[in-house]
């Protein structure tokens, strides 16, 4: 999915800095968005029709989330993930990293959401989830979304 080239894109880059970015149309993250040496160049966003998406920047890492505009909102049945979170290496720069990993209960377990659905990723966790928060599609939820992604 196109609107996902931008994540990677950010997997190459890390750093320090604090940035929100929101895009409602292909735009530019530019190195002065994720300041203190975070990006080596400006990143190009590339968003496909109706997505929209959101990207943070912290101290060492770039997150991403996307959402379709277009995208399915009704009611349906998702399944839940068992999420932890451990000490990770420190990164680059001496900061310490929080490792989360997300698996499938055992048995399989289910709940009803409604809303957009968020796909995320970071430079930190490289796999690219869904995320089902009620919200409608926008900028913003893409933003928060990406947020919650950041350790």
């Amino acid at each position: 999915m196109k609107s996902l080239s931008v994540f990677a894109a950010c997997m190459l880059f890390a750093g320090v800095a604090q940035a929100t970015v929101q895009y409602e149309v292909s735009g530019v993250l530019a190195v002065s968005d994720c300041p203190a040496g975070l990006l080596s160049e400006d990143v190009r966003v590339n968003l496909s029709t109706n997505v929209q998406a959101g990207i943070e920047c912290n101290a060492s890492q770039v997150a991403v989330g996307t959402c379709s505009i277009a995208g399915r909102t009704t009611s349906r049945t998702v399944e839940q993930l068992d999420c932890t979170s451990a000490p990770g290496p420190d990164d680059r720069f001496g900061n310490p990293t929080t490792v989360e990993t997300c698996v499938p209960f055992v048995p399989p377990q289910f709940t009803e959401t409604t809303g957009a659905v968020i796909y995320t990723g970071s430079s930190a966790q490289g796999t690219i989830i869904p995320g089902y928060d009620g919200a409608a599609c926008s900028a913003a939820a893409a933003e928060a979304g990406a947020q919650g992604r950041l350790q």
